[in-house]
């Protein structure tokens, strides 16, 4: 969850001078993007069977 936030915090920091934002580093954040939501899912399910 750790390195979930501080890749955010990183994404954030290239939002704010968008003049970073090159097409390496807007691939990156796609991928970063795509791991955080299959986390999450990943994380909704196991609660979900966890309450059940």
């Amino acid at each position: 969850m750790n390195e979930l936030a501080d890749e955010i915090i990183k994404a954030d920091e290239y939002f704010a001078s968008p003049e970073t934002l090159t097409p390496e580093i807007m691939g990156a954040l796609t991928v970063a993007i795509e791991v955080g939501r299959s986390f999450i899912a990943e994380a909704g399910a196991a609660l979900e069977e966890f309450g059940q």
